[in-house]
Order: structure tokens, then sequence, then C-alpha cells
């Protein structure tokens, strides 16, 4: 029997006791959180129209495994240069061979700027562009004992190519600094010393004070918080089915671990985006844009437009 006292004689909660107590006997070891353990920052690469996108990447290494399944959304600017990009993500991973698999979820937020390089597509798609991100990823796993969390802001740069209207090819590579979040657990030593101290052998108890569980606290549970650097880059292939519809296929490769110590995680994943507004005017062709346009709308610009102003007349 377990008996825990204080100088007043009330009881610490034989919960924490026991949980402290296996703790301490099971649980020897560290967490270790893990960096470039965020989900994909940047959904999509075409900044012309806002768009819905669902996806799922799976990453594997030695002995783990490292999946995402994602769904964002995107929204244009009237400029269709920029775009503001938010998901949310749930992950399943595994570190390795034998080790629990943790669950978690991620949320991120990109802005992508895109600048044109030659000329659009009349579908306003740039044959070739310069793009640019930046955004935020912060991660958290839990597993039984393995529970850790990873903070990261991310920059990145990409080079999307369209060789025709239906095809994009978008090779990059990103940079990501952040904070990684380790739950540090010890092993704690019974010796005989303490046998003598806390175990009455006469009335088969062991005594605990509140302090002294405060103390196995502190000494079998410690929050460590620490800096990282991350890489990771690939390839995004995107059919574009539809003026509404496209189908990507990511290839990848990323690191993990402080100071890519990790090992590297091979990436596949597969995506459906689709456009729920129109590409925006300010890309399109004049051809295209009036195309576009429906009667109403012209017959009501034709209206704003001012009379004509009458010559002047000779005197």
């Amino acid at each position: 029997m377990i008996h825990s006292t204080r100088s007043s004689r009330g009881r610490a909660p034989r919960a924490l006791l026991a949980s402290v107590v296996c703790v301490a006997a099971l649980a020897s070891g560290r967490a270790q959180a893990m960096p470039g353990t965020h989900p994909p920052i940047v959904s999509t690469w075409d900044t012309t129209a806002s768009s819905l996108h669902g996806g799922f990447t799976g990453g594997v290494f030695n002995g783990g495994h490292l999946h995402f399944g994602s769904y964002a959304s995107s929204f244009s600017s009237t400029s269709g240069n920029i775009s503001a990009q938010f998901g949310v993500h749930y992950a399943n991973y595994r570190e390795g061979a034998g080790l629990d698999v943790a669950h978690g979820g991620a949320g991120s937020a990109a802005f992508v700027y895109s600048a044109p390089l030659l000329q659009r597509h009349p579908t306003g798609l740039p044959r070739l562009a310069l793009g640019f991100y930046l955004g935020l990823a912060p991660t958290l796993l839990v597993a039984i004992q393995r529970n850790y969390a990873w903070i990261p802001a991310a920059v990145g740069v990409g080079l999307p190519i369209a060789p025709t209207r239906f095809l994009s090819l978008v090779p990059w590579f990103e940079l990501a600094g952040g904070v990684s979040i380790d739950t540090v657990i010890r092993p704690t030593a019974f010796t005989a010393a303490d046998a003598a101290t806390y175990i009455d052998a006469n009335k088969r108890t062991v005594n605990f004070s509140q302090a002294d569980i405060d103390k196995l606290v502190r000494d079998a549970v410690q929050v460590d918080l620490s800096g990282a650097v991350s890489a990771r880059g690939g390839l995004k292939i995107t059919t574009h089915l539809a003026r509404t519809v496209d189908l990507g296929l990511d290839l990848g490769l990323a690191s993990q671990g402080k100071a890519f110590a990790g090992p590297p995680i091979f990436v596949v994943g597969g995506s459906l985006l689709l456009h729920w507004d129109a590409v925006v005017p300010a890309v399109l062709t004049a051809r295209e844009r009036l195309g576009n346009e429906k009667c109403e709308d012209v017959q009501e610009r034709s209206r704003e437009c001012p009379p004509p102003r009458s010559p002047p007349t000779a005197p």
C-alpha cells in the first residue's frame, strides 16, 4: 500500500503519485521534437484565381513515415500575382521502426508572389514565372510517450513553368527555421537509502510527502526549448483539366532533425484543386476578357460612359 503524507496530515492525490511512479519506472528517455515535420505550406503556385485544394502527401524514411491529409483555400489578388493561402492538416508520424505512431495536426498560412518572366497563355497562366513565398506552419504531434511540437517560419522559391496551357511544372526549394519543444523524461533511481526512508516494512506501506512528489516530478520531467533549421524541395506537376479543375502530383525530398541530422524523407503526393472564382481579368487577353463578360455587364458599362462632346462651332 502507498501512503502520502503532509505536515498537516492531508493526502496528496493518489492518481498523481501513481502516474509519477509509472513515468519514473517505464518511460525513461527523450521525446524529440523533429524539425522538418511540418506539412506542405503552399497548396498551389497558380495566383491567377482563388481556389479550394484537397491533397495527401506520404513521406517515408528509415523505418518511419510522415503522412499528411490537407485542405487549403487560396485567395488571389486583383493583379493575379499575389495569393494568400490558409490550410488545416492531419498528421500521422512514426519516427522509426517499433516506435509509437504519433497523431496530430497543423495549421498553415502563406503569402505567395508570382512574377511573370514570359508572356501569358490565353488562360492567364504565365509561361515562365519566378515565385516566392513566406509562411508559417505550427505542428503538434502526440503519441503515448512521445509528445512534441515544431513551430517553423518558412521562406521558399519556385520557378513555375507552363510549356502548354494544360501543364505546369514547378521546381521549388524551402528553408524553415523554427522552435522545437521537446519533452525530456529522465530515469529516477531508487536506492537502498530511499527504501529505508520511504518504505515501512512493518506496516507494508510506502510514504511520500507532497514535497517528495513535487521533487520527483521536477527530477523526472523537463521541457527543452531549442531552435533548428530544416530544408526541403521538390517538383510539383499540375495538369489543368479545365478552367476550374486541376490535378497535381508532388515529388519531394525533405530533411528532418536539427541541422539536418536525421534521415531524409522521400515524399510523394497527389491533390485536387477547384477554382471557386473566375480568373482575374487583369491577366487575360482582351479577347478572353471580353469573351467571358456577360452582355448585361457590357451594356451597363456602356451606359456609364459620358456622352460624346459636340465639336465647337465656328463663330
